[in-house]
This record gives structure tokens, C-alpha cells and sequence, in this order.
């Protein structure tokens, strides 16, 4: 009710069974179950596939709590959740992007910088290469054309010449 925004995530049937109990909202989903021929705690499809005729009672219990005191009963009954940020705040934030070590913050071809996001992970006996910036909008056409489609040169170039096909504009 103070406008704060969480994200909520329910995968296990535990998570399930707490949250309509935290919520109380047990008995609309089981009638829901029972009208549908569905196990809402087991079967993560059903829920999402239902999710217009859930979310209402989830929505409608978190907007009347407090952030506070919403983050502290999900905390309480061990659901997974987050708060809700948008693109610009999980970009600044260090622990998400900054200080992240997948993270590099790369000059790009458009010539602004930002943060690009390497291997999610290392193997082992594998160099864990850096990031690189996007490449250019058309400067690998003619190779794609050559290599990929089979494309003679001659048909390349005048597939160029007649602008069908574009190639990457030097400082663009």
C-alpha cells in the first residue's frame, strides 16, 4: 500500500500451499481446482496458464500490506521473491551489474558504453573469455552471403550495388 513493487516467484508445491494460506485465498483455489480438473501446487502450468484469474487475490493481499510487512511474511514462510526494479535501478545497482564480475561495461559501436554481460559461468580447462562489443549492423553480409548462403561474389556485389543488402557504414 506505500507503492513499493515486489517480484513473486512460486515453483514448488510447498510454495504454493504457503502462499494461499499467507494470502487466504485456499478456498477460491480450490474451487478453482475443482472447476478446471487441475492441481494448482503441482502443475506450474496450470498456474501460469490461470494466472489472470490468481493474480487478483495475490494483488489484492499484497496491496494492503505495508512493504515492510509484506517482505517480512514472505520471509516468514520462505517464498522466493525480490523487489521489483526497473531496467535503469538492476543496471546501477552493484551487486546486480557493477560489481558483478560477468558484467563488463564496453564501448559499443554506436559509441555509447554500457554494461554487457559475459559467460554466466566457468568450466574448468576453459578460458573464461571477456564480453565483446555488438557488432556493427551489416558487417558481416557479405561473409553470411559467401560462407552462409552460398552466394558467388558477383551476386553479392550486386545484390550491394542494387541496395537489396546493406553493409556496415564505417563510424555509424
Amino acid at each position: 500500500k506505500d507503492g513499493k513493487r515486489i517480484m513473486l516467484v512460486v515453483v514448488t508445491p510447498p510454495h504454493w500451499k504457503k502462499l494461499t494460506a499467507l494470502f487466504g485465498f485456499e478456498v477460491e483455489a480450490a474451487a478453482l481446482e475443482a472447476e478446471l480438473g487441475v492441481d494448482l501446487a503441482k502443475d506450474e502450468g496450470a498456474r501460469f496458464a490461470n494466472r489472470a484469474t490468481l493474480f487478483p487475490y495475490i494483488e489484492t493481499a499484497i496491496a494492503a500490506l505495508d512493504y515492510a510487512d509484506c517482505v517480512a511474511k514472505l520471509e516468514a514462510e520462505r517464498l522466493v521473491w525480490g523487489p521489483y526494479r526497473t531496467v535503469r535501478e538492476a543496471v546501477n545497482d552493484p551487486f546486480t551489474v557493477a560489481e558483478n564480475p560477468m558484467f563488463s561495461t564496453i564501448q559499443q559501436p554506436s559509441g555509447f558504453s554500457y554494461p554487457v554481460a559475459g559467460a554466466p559461468g566457468t568450466l574448468s580447462n576453459v578460458d573464461r573469455l571477456p564480453p565483446t562489443a555488438a557488432p556493427l549492423l551489416g558487417r558481416d553480409t557479405e561473409q553470411v552471403l559467401h560462407e552462409h548462403m552460398g552466394l558467388a561474389s558477383g551476386t553479392v556485389a550486386d545484390l550491394i550495388d542494387r541496395k537489396v543488402v546493406g553493409l556496415a557504414e564505417e563510424g555509424a
